[in-house]
C-alpha cells in the first residue's frame, strides 16, 4: 500500500463452520510461531546459559531453582517478551527446573519449587488457586480424605505431603512400612 491509507476492522459477530477452524488454526500456528521469532532457540539457550553462570558465580551456594526467577526476568527484558513467553521457551530449551518458577496464583508469585522429573504431564501443575482448591475440596471425596486425614497439608497455593504426620504414623503403628 502507499502508506496514504489506513486499514481497520471490527468483527462483530464469529465465523461458523469450517472457516472459525481454520481461523483458530491459524492463530494457534502465530502465537506458536512468535516466541520462536522472538526468542530464536540458539540465541536464547546461549544467553540463558550465560545468565545462569553468571548468577551461579555471584551465588555459588544457591540453588538453580532459586536462581531462575532473575535470570527469567532478564531474558524477558532482553528478548522483549514476557516472563511468562520467557519461562515457557527456557522450558523449551531443556530447562526443567524452570516448571516451579514464576508462578502467578492468587495476586501474587509463589516461592519457587520443584519437583521430581516426570512427576507432571506437560499441562499438569502443583499450584492451585484457593477458589479452584475449594471447588475440588467440595467435588472431591478422595482429595477430601486424603486433607481430612492429617497426611497432607495446603501451603502456599499447594497440597503438600505432610512428612511429620507419616514420621508420627511410623512411629504409632510400627508394623507400616516407613
Amino acid at each position: 500500500m502507499d502508506r496514504k491509507q489506513h486499514v481497520s476492522c471490527l468483527v462483530g459477530g464469529g465465523i461458523e463452520g469450517d472457516q472459525a477452524k481454520s481461523l483458530l488454526g491459524m492463530e494457534w500456528q502465530a502465537n506458536a510461531l512468535a516466541p520462536k521469532i522472538q526468542m530464536p532457540y540458539p540465541a536464547f539457550r546461549r544467553e540463558a546459559r550465560r545468565l545462569i553462570q553468571a548468577q551461579q558465580k555471584t551465588s555459588p551456594h544457591a540453588p538453580l531453582i532459586d536462581l531462575l526467577p532473575s535470570v527469567i526476568e532478564q531474558l524477558a527484558e532482553r528478548f522483549q517478551v514476557s516472563k511468562q513467553a520467557a519461562k515457557i521457551r527456557l522450558l523449551e530449551t531443556k530447562c526443567p527446573e524452570a516448571r516451579g518458577v514464576l508462578e502467578y496464583i492468587d495476586g501474587c508469585y509463589v516461592r519457587p519449587y520443584a519437583f521430581a522429573p516426570g512427576a507432571l504431564g506437560r499441562n499438569q501443575t502443583f499450584t492451585v488457586s484457593a477458589g479452584e482448591l475449594a471447588h475440588l475440596y467440595e467435588e472431591s471425596e478422595e482429595l477430601r480424605a486424603l486433607l481430612q486425614s492429617g497426611e497432607y497439608t495446603v501451603a502456599e497455593s499447594h497440597v503438600w505431603l505432610d512428612i511429620r504426620s507419616m514420621i508420627v504414623n511410623c512411629i504409632l503403628h510400627t508394623t507400616s512400612p516407613c
